[in-house]
């Protein structure tokens, strides 16, 4: 029982709620400013 939930398919989704979480960020953290600044929509 992790936190207090007793389903474990409450528990999947609260860890894949936070590893999706943790992805994106390091994500931007690792392609911040790497984009083409010219200012064009293409």
């Amino acid at each position: 029982m992790l936190l207090g939930m007793s389903d474990p398919w409450v528990t999947a989704a609260y860890l894949a709620n936070i590893a999706v979480t943790a992805v994106c960020v390091i994500y931007g953290v690792c392609f911040y400013n790497s984009g083409d600044d010219s200012g064009e929509v293409k």
